[in-house]
């Protein structure tokens, strides 16, 4: 099912808002700068494919300048701005224009990788899911409970007390002082957190 540019720049604009902001200053400035670039937007309309996410078309410029820098190329243009590839990234705020350039260098590369590739993000996020879930279990079991992780998130995904899940407004469930910090959009009923 083909996903409309107008789609794509919701899910853009919201990855940024929820997924990047206060967490790659860089991203979240190309993709605030996609968002509004109608050319971008049509063409990951036309060239990503079923399963493309905004996350993967980061994924595909990151390792098309990793690929670049093994080959020995310089940290110039978007490169610059990436702290994996120089030691002294550019400020975020004009990385949208070099990353439009290299877009424009190499949209088809980065449309070959959005049409085939898919992103697994096994990543702690989930967590803010599971905290209210083993809230209840606990409540029902009426005290501890053991979790198994038989997935590939290597073990992340067990200790939702131990992160700080923002659930907005204010209310934290996990560990408040935790340095990772997890954001989610609570929809209708706010569940139990703690």
């Amino acid at each position: 099912m083909a996903v409309s540019a107008d789609e794509w720049r919701a899910r853009v604009r919201r990855y940024a808002e929820f997924e990047l902001r206060g967490l790659s200053d860089v991203y979240e400035a190309i993709a605030l700068g996609a968002v509004e670039d109608d050319s971008v937007m049509e063409w990951l309309a036309g060239h990503a494919g079923p399963r493309a996410n905004p996350n993967l078309l980061f994924v595909a410029v990151h390792y098309l300048l990793l690929r670049a820098a093994a080959e020995g190329a310089p940290a110039t243009g978007i490169a610059a701005y990436f702290g994996s590839l120089t030691p002294e990234p550019l400020p975020a705020s004009g990385a949208y224009p070099e990353f439009r350039a290299f877009w424009q260098r190499h949209h088809a590369s980065l449309a070959e990788i959005l049409a085939t590739r898919a992103t697994q993000t096994n990543e702690v996020g989930r967590c803010c899911y599971l905290l209210p879930a083993f809230v209840r279990a606990g409540q029902r079991v009426g005290g501890p409970f053991a979790v198994i992780d038989a997935g590939t998130a290597a073990g992340l995904t067990l200790f939702p007390d131990r992160y700080a899940c923002d659930y907005g407004e204010g209310r934290i469930g996990g560990a408040a002082d935790s340095p990772v910090r997890l954001r989610t959009e609570v929809r209708g009923a706010m569940p139990p957190i703690a």
